[in-house]
């Protein structure tokens, strides 16, 4: 990753405060939920976002943390395999939001939350969930490969 200039602090940003546009979508409910996520990343993720970036990836037990606290993977993972089992994606949004105030944007929590985990929660067996979602649960590191016959995985030449 580049490197900061020397001297420069941390990013000090909130996208509620640079959007031109009101916005009037999030709720109380989404707002303290906002809050706790704000305080968990500022407690377990800021501190050790720089250390993240120098080694290429993020401490797995980070990860875990944030699935026990409802930040990655178990938000929309049905509460029948232990989550939170919310369809509402304005909880998505509200991590995506508070990972970029904090200068965190490259953690990518949003392509386990909104991405991978549907393929796990929409296209699995009963017998591949079983295996799959306790591993979920407890924030597994997940990504996705595709591959097409024509184009390998450069799916960019999908005709």
């Amino acid at each position: 990753p580049p490197q900061r200039p020397p001297g420069a602090g941390p990013v000090d940003f909130d996208a509620g405060s640079v959007l031109a546009v009101k916005r009037d979508i999030f709720g109380e409910e989404h707002e303290a939920y906002r809050q706790r996520c704000r305080a968990f990343l500022r407690k377990h993720v800021v501190p050790s976002y720089a250390k993240f970036e120098m080694k290429g990836m993020v401490d797995p037990a980070v990860y875990a943390r944030m699935a026990e606290e409802g930040y990655y993977l178990t938000l929309n993972l049905p509460k029948e395999h232990g989550g939170l089992g919310l369809q509402d994606w304005r909880y998505n949004a509200i991590v995506c939001e508070e990972l970029e105030n904090a200068d965190c944007g490259g953690f990518f929590a949003n392509l386990g939350n909104d991405m991978v985990l549907a393929y796990f929660t929409e296209s699995c067996t009963a017998e591949q969930r079983q295996r799959w979602m306790p591993m979920l649960r407890r924030g597994a590191v997940i990504a996705v490969a595709m591959s097409e016959p024509e184009v390998g995985s450069d799916l960019s030449h999908l005709t």
